[in-house]
């Protein structure tokens, strides 16, 4: 077996949700601005145990509207 044969390929992840800190920061934008919107029915979220994650469409629809 050669070097190349056993390395590791790493998978590279697609993201499919955003945390609120992580939006904030990628979109430029305050935390409380964010919740205003998701409260609002602007900004669409969904919960997993205790977090809010922001998925990757809604934040692009957000932007190209």
């Amino acid at each position: 077996m050669t070097n190349s044969d056993s390395r590791k390929q790493t998978a590279t992840v697609e993201r499919v949700a955003y945390t609120i800190e992580e939006f904030c920061e990628a979109y430029r934008v305050h935390r409380a601005t964010v919740w205003r919107m998701i409260k609002a029915g602007e900004l669409r979220s969904f919960t997993i145990g205790r977090r809010v994650l922001i998925p990757v469409e809604a934040a692009e629809a957000l932007k190209a509207a």
